[in-house]
């Protein structure tokens, strides 16, 4: 199975970026981990805690593993742009349909382009729901490099991604260079301008002081009382809103993320004046609707 015939498949599924990489154990990432979770910068959040060793080894993950496929896709709308002068905001990429279901689709659509060449071929679908390092694994395979704020930056289309990965039980005939480069720099706007200091130093989010983790999640505990969410109503755009890359970054592509109501209509005097039934008929389809 060439990389060619991966990518060229994967852009007909509506990715914008696929790389492959050989399944190892991620050695390299096991301090940075242990030293996060020692200082209870996962903020209570126990999945992170959960399954260690097979965080850091897709093998232990799926017996037989022996490559991986990192696909990812823009969902960047310019709501993080349209919203800076709001009282009240929305993450970009909780504006339009819950990208976990919409991604596994486009995977499952890929899964089975794959199968239909390779019927031999056994191997499993993940977003953002397993103990899966998918930053590291989207570097391994050549997407991006993880910025200064701990999310993935790629060079054409900002950090304002979501991504997937399908695990394979063979050996592909060839796998993406692994991205070495980190454009980041001296720069240090993402850790500066977050209103809460979340970013601790560079790579390192304390997800106590988070935005995105206080108004997500449900159960946040001595979080609530100690940070503010500086009127954002989900989610937080802030440390990519100031990101050189995605001032110059591609809009998305794929309709499936398209927000699912025009974000010049979200006013303060809009969102005040919806009911409760009015909002959950709008974003019904939205990750708003599926808060955890």
């Amino acid at each position: 199975m060439t990389l060619d015939f991966i990518k060229e498949n994967a852009l007909k599924c509506g990715f914008n970026l696929c790389g492959s990489a050989h399944c190892r154990e991620m050695t390299e990432h096991k301090k940075f981990l242990q030293n996060y979770l020692a200082n209870n910068y996962n903020a209570g959040l126990g999945y992170l805690e959960r399954n260690f060793d097979k965080r850091l080894d897709p093998r232990a993950l799926m017996p037989g593993a022996k490559s991986i496929i990192v696909c990812a896709v823009s969902h960047n709308n310019l709501a993080w742009r349209e919203q800076k002068n709001s009282t009240y905001k929305i993450a970009s990429y909780a504006l339009a349909k819950d990208y976990h279901g919409t991604i596994r689709v486009m995977l499952n659509q890929l899964l089975t382009t794959i199968k239909s060449k390779f019927p031999e071929v056994n191997a499993r679908v993940f977003v953002d729901t397993a103990p899966l390092l998918e930053k590291a694994w989207a570097v391994e395979a050549g997407i991006g490099w993880i910025g200064k704020n701990s999310l993935l930056i790629t060079p054409e289309f900002g950090s304002f991604i979501n991504i997937g990965e399908i695990v394979l039980d063979i050996e592909l005939e060839e796998y993406s260079k692994s991205y070495t480069n980190n454009h980041c720099g001296n720069c240090t706007r993402c850790i500066d301008q977050c209103p809460n200091s979340a970013i601790v130093a560079p790579k390192v989010l304390d997800a106590r002081r988070c935005i995105s983790r206080l108004t997500v999640e449900k159960n946040i505990g001595e979080c609530e009382s100690d940070y503010p969410t500086h009127d954002w109503l989900f989610g937080c755009d802030m440390c990519q809103s100031v990101c050189p890359f995605n001032e110059k970054a591609k809009t998305f592509t794929n309709n499936e993320f398209a927000p699912v109501i025009e974000t010049a209509k979200l006013t303060n005097q809009y969102i005040e004046s919806l009911t409760n039934d009015e909002f959950k008929e709008i974003f019904k389809e939205t990750p708003m609707n599926q808060k955890r």
